[in-house]
């Protein structure tokens, strides 16, 4: 790393800023992030850093800078407030899910840190927020009693695909062997909620057909579970998605 070996040298600092302002680059511009914070940690860096968070306009620079904090400074008092303050100010969804993401790997032990979580698991406007504290509420406590039917119940009240299928993979691979958890994905096709409003929209039952897919693709009721929506699910693009599963499964067992 440059600043490891030239540090010394007068013109690497202003040379590694030129690279964070200058660099077209994604990867050279996060490098340039973590050579100034892990070579210069001082309270200069630290303001630096903050600048960087709240006026640089590319996301990686941004969303680093909350790595390097969160790394660097993690002893700080300060540190956690600030990463809080983030979270619940900042307009950049990207460094709202920096911020998420580097509590719950650096404070899981707090004692707030789970409640903050699923707070912006619900609140957060933004579904790449919402899905970052997903993830890290099924990584770190899992073994948490409630978080399976808090994971259920995101599944299911979340408006956004990306957040559902987020939750659903969560369940199904964490509960796998659970008979309860198969019942669930299979109960929720069997009883939609849906009403297609535009073309390109989810449906969050195709997501859980996909989810059965990659986790019960085996399973005699999951077949069941494909003819009885090809058949009579009211959505076109539903049926016709069961439809071709079906015939992926005929020509897999022919292989």
């Amino acid at each position: 790393m440059i600043a490891q070996h030239w540090k010394s040298d007068p013109e690497i600092f202003p040379f590694l800023k030129k690279c964070i302002e200058n660099s077209q680059n994604v990867s050279v511009r996060k490098a340039a992030v973590r050579s100034i914070a892990q070579g210069w940690q001082e309270p200069d860096t630290l303001l630096l850093l903050k600048q960087y968070i709240d006026h640089n306009q590319n996301f990686d620079v941004r969303s680093t800078s909350i790595e390097m904090i969160a790394q660097g400074w993690k002893e700080e008092s300060e540190t956690l407030p600030i990463l809080k303050h983030y979270i619940h100010n900042n307009q950049n969804f990207d460094v709202r899910r920096a911020a998420v993401v580097a509590i719950a790997q650096g404070w899981k032990e707090e004692s707030e840190t789970l409640s903050l979580l699923k707070e912006r698991a619900i609140d957060d406007r933004n579904e790449y927020v919402r899905g970052a504290a997903l993830v890290a509420i099924f990584q770190g406590w899992k073994d948490e009693a409630n978080t399976i039917s808090f994971l259920k119940e995101r599944a299911i009240k979340d408006n956004y695909g990306y957040v559902q299928r987020i939750a659903l993979d969560a369940i199904a691979q964490g509960w796998k062997d659970n008979p309860q958890t198969f019942d669930f994905l299979y109960d929720n096709v069997l009883n939609p909620r849906f009403v297609r409003r535009y073309d390109s929209q989810a449906n969050p039952c195709q997501i859980i057909l996909e989810v059965m897919l990659k986790y019960y693709s085996d399973n005699p009721r999951y077949i069941e579970l494909l003819h009885f929506v090809s058949e009579q699910d009211p959505d076109t693009k539903l049926r016709e998605f069961a439809e071709q599963e079906l015939k992926n499964q005929v020509n897999k067992n022919y292989l």
